[in-house]
């Protein structure tokens, strides 16, 4: 079953009329989701599964895909969120919004896409449990009837009148088809953010084995006898998925893999492109010193990135901003300035020419574009540049070029892409 797919970006508004009155009920349960009069907005990046319905939200500041592009452009986000999500001990609120553990599975997309990673790698489950008993079947299993059972001796020969037979579970069918089960409808409703093709003829989707009662009943019981780990996770996501998909559940459900915290995604994308191989030790910068009642505290300060080689001092603060209509505040300057005047005389003990940058996200065809030169001037005289506050340039990223860097765990060491156009 492929699930109908709507587009949004955040922050932007949109009409009420764009969703169904059962997607408002549940969507105002969450708090990423905002309405004002008739219209709606959305306060998170990511993707969300409305039973049978799609909505993925891209970040402020891009355009919105074409039918053509969509598809690549989920995925890229998709994996992009994942990484940050597998990289970054996230507090428990925003990890539970990114589809909560990656492992155990308790929510429908992520579960999905666990099962499907896991068949790639092992394939449909090849398990089967023996049922024991005393001569009722033709398996006869006798290293453990001559283990356990007495035999009568006669004529100097050994005779066995109870034989250990087994027969296997019928447990152990349903387990496998409640596994190809999962697999084939996660592929067919999610297949594509993963991008890959299953080795088989074209998969339709399966009818249910079993009730759901039944399910439930037959996974718990072989989770209380599984040792293997990866079976567990496999057990588990299973469940999960069977419980919260709609071909299998008639209650209305949400599953999200969003952050509303994109500002801290984009803060590790620009951390990972700039990084330098070449780069040396970071300087320490001076602290702030608080007098309370005689009672000494300290606060650091913490640029988002400090990048110090040979005769090169880079200061990085990455911002998620709409360009469109919003500049950075004066304390968010005024942090940037502060930033460079505590580190003008270390550049000038080590003859390094500093940079200090603000970098944004934006949508174009280079990778990195120059935005803007920021410098203090005389209020009283605008005219009159204060140089001896500095200067700080501003640049963009390309939001796809640096989403799939990022996913894709490549770093492209963008600052002298970014010093050739100070």
């Amino acid at each position: 079953m492929s699930k109908k797919i709507k587009a949004f970006i955040e922050f932007e508004k949109y009409s009420l009329n764009n969703l169904t009155s059962n997607e408002i009920a549940l969507l105002r349960e969450c708090d990423y989701f905002r309405t004002k009069k008739k219209v709606f907005y959305f306060s998170a990046v990511g993707i969300v599964i409305l039973n049978e319905i799609i909505l993925v939200i891209f970040p402020k500041n891009t355009e919105m895909p074409n039918f053509m592009d969509f598809k690549k452009r989920t995925r890229i986000l998709y994996n992009a969120l994942l990484r940050y999500k597998m990289d970054n001990n996230l507090d428990s609120e925003e990890n539970e919004l990114l589809g909560g553990s990656l492992n155990d599975g308790n929510n429908q997309l992520t579960s999905a896409l666990w099962i499907l990673k896991d068949f790639v790698v092992y394939g449909f489950v090849d398990y089967k449990r023996k049922r024991y008993s005393i001569n009722t079947g033709s398996n006869h299993d006798w290293p453990k009837t001559i283990r356990t059972q007495q035999p009568l001796i006669s004529d100097e020969v050994l005779l066995y009148n109870n034989i250990v037979t087994y027969s296997f579970e019928n447990n152990s069918n349903l387990i496998y088809q409640l596994h190809e089960f999962c697999v084939v409808n996660s592929y067919n409703e999610y297949g594509w953010l993963l991008d890959f093709q299953i080795d088989s003829t074209d998969p339709i989707p399966k009818e249910m084995p079993c009730s759901i009662e039944m399910a439930n009943h037959v996974i718990t019981n072989e989770l209380n006898r599984a040792f293997s780990d990866r079976y567990i996770h496999l057990l588990k996501n299973m469940y999960s998925y069977l419980n919260s998909s709609e071909l299998t559940c008639e209650n209305f459900s949400i599953s999200s893999f969003v952050t509303d915290k994109f500002e801290n995604v984009w803060e590790k994308i620009c951390q990972s492109l700039i990084y330098d191989t070449r780069a040396i030790n970071k300087p320490n910068l001076p602290s702030y010193l608080w007098n309370i009642s005689s009672s000494f505290k300290y606060s650091k300060q913490i640029p988002d990135l400090i990048v110090v080689r040979k005769n090169l001092l880079f200061i990085g603060d990455a911002k998620y901003y709409s360009l469109h209509d919003k500049l950075p505040t004066g304390g968010a300057l005024a942090k940037q300035f502060m930033y460079g005047l505590s580190l003008r005389q270390y550049a000038l003990d080590y003859k390094l020419l500093a940079y200090n940058v603000l970098i944004f996200n934006s949508e174009h065809n280079d990778r990195v574009k120059y935005h803007a030169l920021v410098t203090m001037v005389d209020s009283n005289n605008p005219l009159t540049m204060l140089s001896e506050f500095g200067e700080v340039h501003s640049v963009t990223l390309d939001t796809e070029f640096a989403l799939i860097s990022y996913g894709d765990y490549k770093t492209n060491n963008l600052i002298d892409d970014i010093i050739s156009l100070i």
